[in-house]
């Protein structure tokens, strides 16, 4: 299964409002709005050009929330996706007006394939990979989990799970802040509980997220986590995710395009991680095929 990830792309097409939002200015140009709009179709068409079998938007699809800039994002990747499945989670921004405003928007575009992925998923393709994900949308500007919104492990089995998310499942903070690279407060409040259990779990879960605008790769447990950087600030990359499964053992292929020039200067503030990466679930462990040598369980 080839995934084709697109996050924060923090759409406001013209004629939306561009509201301010969480404490933020509004985005200050129309024009800065126009570029993100162009980097979303891009990026779409690029996701399909690379062979993607389905399309995932990690949140901030919006700038505020509002209704129209949601319907637009969701109605275009419907039609960019050519019948190819869409899955969305929401994100901290698309909470600005509403809690549930991503729900109600893929209910009014009514789009086949376009769907809310949910906490305890579906499975897709004929490889049968499970995917599933978390559309946080509580009255805390979406910083909140509530019971309802936390993975649904029940069904899981013993299968392997990609798991899309707008917030980390891993705070990687500390290695950010290490490299100089802002990370902020911008982990879930209640993240210890959401990610419980996540790293219970004895089968292999690939966890997809955006929010934190920086790129990263790196496993806890059976957890591995590939984080995305946005759409909206260099590099202007989209992200793609190969999966195989044979019987235990997973392959996991990630590779990072960009879709608009930017600056080496620019780009590297949002890079913690190589362009291309593999790693392999094997023997109950997460394996890095550049360091060739398993990634050592964080003692909690």
């Amino acid at each position: 299964m080839r995934m084709g990830i697109v996050t924060d792309p923090h759409l406001s097409p013209a004629g939306t409002r561009m509201a301010s939002v969480l404490g933020f200015p509004s985005v200050p140009t129309e024009f800065a709005m126009y570029n993100a709009m162009v980097r979303y179709r891009r990026a779409l068409k690029r996701c399909v050009r690379e062979g993607a079998d389905g399309l995932a938007l990690l949140g901030d699809l919006s700038w505020s929330g509002d209704a129209e800039s949601l319907g637009a994002g969701l109605r275009l990747a419907a039609r960019s996706a050519f019948g190819r499945a869409v899955w969305t989670v929401s994100g901290n921004h698309d909470c600005g007006e509403r809690v549930d405003a991503m729900a109600r928007a893929v209910r009014r575009v009514g789009a086949e394939n376009v769907r809310l992925a949910t906490p305890s998923g579906e499975v897709f393709g004929a490889g049968g990979l499970r995917v599933a994900g978390l559309c946080v949308s509580s009255e805390n500007y979406g910083y909140t989990a509530f019971l309802n919104e936390r993975p649904d492990v029940s069904g899981w089995r013993d299968e392997p799970v990609v798991l899309l998310s707008h917030y980390p499942m891993i705070s990687f903070r500390e290695r950010a802040e290490r490299e100089g690279l802002y990370y902020g407060d911008n982990d879930l409040e209640n993240l210890d509980e959401v990610q419980r259990p996540l790293l219970e779990r004895e089968a292999p879960t690939v966890v997809v997220n955006g929010h934190i605008h920086r790129r990263n790769a790196c496993a806890e447990k059976k957890v591995l986590q590939v984080s995305c950087a946005a759409l909206y600030e260099p590099p202007y990359e989209i992200t793609l995710l190969d999966l195989e499964a044979e019987g235990a053992r997973l392959s996991v292929r990630v590779e990072r395009i960009p879709v608009a020039p930017s600056s080496d200067d620019e780009a590297r503030l949002s890079i913690l991680s190589p362009a291309r990466q593999r790693w392999i679930f094997e023997e109950g462990a997460w394996y890095s095929v550049e360091a060739a040598e398993p990634r050592k369980e964080t003692k909690r």
